[in-house]
């Protein structure tokens, strides 16, 4: 049984470094994280950004669609806890001389719950045309949202099993 065209790709490992090093990096705005990450955060593929409660990172995916927008990009931000805050994102903007407005307006935030509703959000992403242009996705947070899964909470869809990896991993096969 063959694999439906445009689902599975397979690349040889030579063919995988050429097209990494044809792909664009977006600066983080730390010189630390960007030396960490070869540059930036690279085009088409996922970073995971993980840590301790209150250690940063919900800011720096804050700041990431800042540095999207001041190079012409749309992100889509999926927020699963209510932490993402337009006024913040303003004010990160106006911080490095962009104008808010400007920066907003670039961004679109997506509210999902559970891991059911993140991954609906995903794949209506390509069919909303003010955002499936999108080159940068942020799901804060995904872990979350994926553990209380995992365990059963009735809201979150019981029986279902899913890591944070494997779920980011399904990402790649969206549209």
């Amino acid at each position: 049984m063959s694999e439906p065209e445009g689902i599975f790709h397979t690349f040889t490992l030579s063919e995988v470094l050429r097209i990494s090093k044809g792909r664009k990096r977006l600066a983080s705005g730390s010189q630390g994280i960007d030396s960490l990450l070869g540059g930036g955060y690279p085009e088409g593929e996922i970073t995971e950004v993980f840590g301790e409660s209150n250690t940063g990172k919900t800011q720096l995916a804050m700041q990431a669609t800042v540095r999207a927008a001041a190079e012409g990009w749309r992100s889509v931000y999926i927020d699963t806890e209510s932490k993402f805050r337009p006024e913040r994102v303003r004010r990160m903007a106006e911080a490095v001389g962009l104008d808010g407005g400007d920066v907003l307006e670039r961004v679109f935030c997506v509210e999902a719950r559970n891991v059911r509703e993140q991954m609906r959000a995903i794949s209506k992403i390509g069919e909303n045309p003010k955002v499936r242009e999108a080159k940068l996705l942020v799901v804060d947070t995904l872990t979350k949202t994926s553990l209380s899964s995992s365990r059963g909470g009735r809201q979150q869809g019981r029986g279902r099993r899913c890591s944070p990896s494997t779920w980011a991993r399904s990402l790649g096969t969206r549209s």
